[in-house]
Formats: C-alpha cells, sequence, structure tokens
C-alpha cells in the first residue's frame, strides 16, 4: 500500500502534464561549482518584516514572517519570497535552523511537521521556515507547482529557490547570527543541499532527499509518456537527463562536514530508491543514516522520526 501511495502519485502528476502543452525551451543548468555559485548570489533586496505565520511553534517567544521580491516569477504572488520565522529573542542571540519542506507543506502537515519545528526550538535554536514557490500564500491560478512542462522553467525556479535561502542566510549573518544549520525534506533537501555546495553550514538534515531529479522526472516507467510528448518538442532526453543532473545533489560537494550531516529514507520510497539513497551517503562518507518503514508518502507517520532528529541536534551541539 505504501509503494502504491508513492506510484499513484507518479501516475497522477504526469497525467495531468501530460493533458498540458509542452513549451520547448532549452533548459540551461549550471555546468559546474563556480556556474552553481555564480547563478544562485544573493539578491540585494529589502526585507519586509511584520505579519503572523499561519501556524504557531510551543514555546515561541516571537513571530513575524520575512518577505521580499524574488526574481523565481512574473506573477507577484508567486514572486513574493516568504519565510516565517519563530524566534527566542533578538536576531543574532542564537543559531538558526532553515527548514526547507518538501511539495506537501500546506496546512494538512502542519500539524505533523510541527514536531520537527518544537524539536528545533527546544534545542535553542530560532527556527525559520521558507515558503517553497507555488505553495500557502506563494500560488497562483494556474497551479503551475514546482515541476511543469516547461523544463527551462523548473530548472528556473529551483535555482531561483537556492538564491532565495542564500538571501535569507545573508540576511541573518548581516544581523549578527554565528551559526546556521538546515533541514530538508524531499525537494527541500535537493535545494538545501545545493545550498551547502555554496554556503558554509553548521549541520543538515535530510529526510527522504531528492539526490538526483531524474528519478523522479525521467526514470519512473509512469513518465514514459509525458517523456516522450517532450522530445516530440524538439528536446532530447539526454538533453533532459543533463539538465536535471546538474541541478542535482549527486553533481555537487557539500562544505558541510560529512559527521554533522543526517540522512531520514523511506525503506519503501519509490522516487529515492533506498540502496541509492545509502550509496550517495556512504560515497560521502555520512554515517548517520537512518531507514523507516514507510514510504515517500508515509515517512511522516512515524514517531521515531521526530526523536531521532532530537538526538541529532543533541549530538552536534556545540561542547559547553
Amino acid at each position: 500500500m505504501q509503494k502504491w501511495l508513492d506510484r499513484s502519485g507518479l501516475e497522477d502528476y504526469a497525467a495531468e502534464f501530460e493533458t498540458k502543452p509542452i513549451v520547448a525551451d532549452h533548459p540551461t543548468s549550471p555546468k559546474s561549482l563556480e556556474d552553481l555559485d555564480a547563478r544562485t548570489s544573493p539578491a540585494q533586496v529589502e526585507i519586509k518584516v511584520g505579519g503572523i505565520p499561519p501556524f504557531e511553534v510551543d514555546g515561541a517567544e516571537f513571530s513575524e514572517a520575512w518577505r521580499f521580491a524574488s526574481a523565481i516569477s512574473d506573477n507577484p504572488a508567486v514572486a513574493t519570497a516568504t519565510s516565517f520565522v519563530f524566534r527566542h529573542g533578538k536576531i543574532g542571540e542564537h543559531p538558526v535552523v532553515l527548514w526547507l519542506p518538501g511539495n506537501g507543506f500546506g496546512p494538512l502537515a502542519y500539524p505533523l511537521v510541527g514536531h520537527f519545528y518544537d524539536k528545533i526550538y527546544d534545542a535553542g535554536y530560532d527556527l525559520l521556515v521558507w515558503v517553497p514557490p507555488f505553495h500557502v500564500n506563494r500560488v497562483d491560478a494556474l497551479d503551475s507547482g514546482i515541476l511543469g512542462v516547461n523544463t527551462s522553467q523548473n530548472i528556473h525556479v529551483l535555482l531561483e529557490s537556492v538564491r532565495e535561502i542564500r538571501t535569507v542566510m545573508a540576511e541573518l549573518r548581516r544581523n549578527g547570527v554565528k551559526r546556521i544549520g538546515g533541514w530538508g525534506g524531499s525537494m527541500g533537501a535537493a535545494i538545501l543541499w545545493l545550498v551547502s555546495a555554496v554556503e558554509p553550514m553548521d549541520h543538515m538534515s535530510l529526510m527522504i532527499p531528492v539526490l538526483d531529479w531524474r528519478t523522479i522526472t525521467l526514470d519512473p516507467p509512469e513518465m514514459a509518456g509525458l517523456t516522450r510528448k517532450i522530445e516530440a518538442s524538439g528536446i532530447t532526453r539526454q538533453e533532459l537527463s543533463e539538465a536535471y543532473r546538474w541541478i542535482s545533489p549527486i553533481s555537487y560537494p557539500t562544505k558541510t562536514k560529512p559527521d554533522r550531516i543526517q540522512i531520514q529514507l523511506g525503506e519503501y520510497d519509490q522516487l529515492n530508491p533506498e540502496e541509492f539513497v545509502r550509496q550517495f551517503a556512504q560515497d560521502r562518507g555520512i554515517d548517520d543514516v537512518t531507514g523507516y518503514d514507510r514510504s515517500h508518502a508515509t515517512i511522516l507517520l512515524t514517531p521515531s522520526l521526530y526523536e531521532d532528529y532530537r538526538l541529532f541536534l543533541k549530538r552536534i551541539a556545540p561542547r559547553k
């Protein structure tokens, strides 16, 4: 049943986009670490602080929304980069965890992911929750989603997402924050890894991470029809493969020390095969890898997931 939920999600995704016209813009991904750095450099923008987050974090003394103009879309709603901040006191007095969610982020997920927020805040961190484009307040009438039929636009959205995180990190550092760590789930983990390739991070926790976008966009049999449709528009499968490879964590190192990285994977995950994730970790010297008898869709229904994350934060805490 758990595997079926993942595969059913892929079928629904493919079926939705097979009915839409393909936009045959040829994708241009970065081709090196230096190129990734240049194409995602922090934006020079004013960050506006104000407003109330749509959820609470137990015990948080202060909470607010951070917003700034992003180049991610021409739609003003989508292009309003948004993060929800929960802090103990003045920014700069505590280390910060950047929390980057996956594609299912929204009101239905708040009660479950709140367990992560509590662990972060209780460990003494301020928390910054990034809102991905096309989620929560950042929606458009087309319901475009992170990955659509325009591969070039998909690449742009992912790279601009990295820029948004780097922009927030620059603002935190300007305000005196010395230690910035991160949590990423699914696509959020993919974005977090790219951030860590060009920015020093204190630590990272990656849950069901998308490590190679091709395991979602090209490899599944459910995507074969959509892939053929894209190829018929003039974009070859090899071109697609190269484009997605160069925005995937497999193509970049990380500045984060391997003993300060945690990976939580789903043993029934149909989007990120368990063996692939474990090999990725082994190749990079990451030992803190835990598997759960869950799929991509059901991973949050795992009480031990949250306790293991708490223990990770305790393990990597600075020595007194």
